[in-house]
């Protein structure tokens, strides 16, 4: 399998878990919603990089969302997102800095780099 079909199952897998994120409210719902929504968007936003920048290898993809996680990170860090600012955008950029934001970011991309290495380089005949 290409990693361009990889990544596309990637995708809207990543994004129907974000969606149950924001949605259930049932228990276990806060670690849900913050530590895996922060582990399944940063899986989403691999997998749109590498769909963007399908020639790139997969460190470069994940180096460049690794980047921008942290950014995103930083400016809830020096209140860059205003605390009136409509609700779609603290869903999407969050409003409270979490230095274990960083660890759910980390092992989000790590997961889908590795969904996105092919399990075998060559067919065998066997």
């Amino acid at each position: 399998m290409s990693s361009r079909r990889r990544l596309a199952l990637i995708a809207p897998a990543s994004l129907a878990v974000c969606l149950v994120a924001l949605i259930y409210r049932g228990p276990g719902w806060r670690l849900l919603r913050h530590t895996g929504g922060d582990v399944f968007a940063a899986a989403l936003l691999y997998a749109l990089v590498g769909l963007a920048l399908v020639r790139w290898t997969r460190m470069r993809r994940a180096a460049l969302t690794l980047g921008i996680a942290a950014a995103i990170e930083a400016a809830q860090a020096f209140d860059l997102v205003a605390p009136d600012a409509p609700r779609w955008v603290h869903v999407l950029l969050g409003a409270t800095f979490d230095p274990l934001d960083l660890l759910a970011y980390a092992v989000g991309v790590g997961l889908a780099a590795a969904i996105d290495s092919p399990v075998c380089t060559r067919h065998s005949d066997a």
